[in-house]
């Protein structure tokens, strides 16, 4: 397993008159689809990063992202990421590191249901979906 570092700065606005803990935490709550979306565009980053070391430069070129972003759709709401992409020298192919190493299947939506633990996918997905979540 790798430990991957991100930084992530967040300036949050909060008022300075009749701030209660209900209200901070209302606003969180509120904001927590977007500060979830921040992050896996964080870590997407540094997956790509240390994606490099996989592609060897004699063998790869990379050349940049590509003109249109991936939706992936999450129990947070969609995130939009642009993917980085690389040219096998010898045949041109093109290839997304990122799609290959999280085993991104295409024009695949995944279930809120299934970030939930294994007992629960049991009971909101059918038997194959959660054993296939697992």
């Amino acid at each position: 397993m790798d430990d991957l570092e991100i930084k992530i700065a967040i300036t949050y606005k909060v008022p300075k008159i009749n701030l209660t803990i209900n209200g901070l935490l209302r606003g969180l709550s509120l904001d927590q689809d977007t500060i979830m979306r921040s992050v896996a565009v964080e870590i997407f980053k540094a997956l790509e990063a240390q994606a490099r070391e996989d592609y060897p430069s004699d063998r790869y070129i990379w050349n940049g992202h590509r003109s249109s972003a991936r939706q992936i759709f999450t129990s947070f709401g969609e995130v939009r990421y642009r993917l980085a992409q690389v040219t096998e020298r010898k045949t041109g192919k093109t290839i997304n590191p990122l799609v290959v190493r999280l085993k991104m299947p295409p024009y695949h939506r995944y279930q809120g249901e299934s970030l939930e633990a294994p007992l629960g996918q049991a009971i909101h997905l059918s038997y194959h979906r959660a054993a296939k979540e697992i």
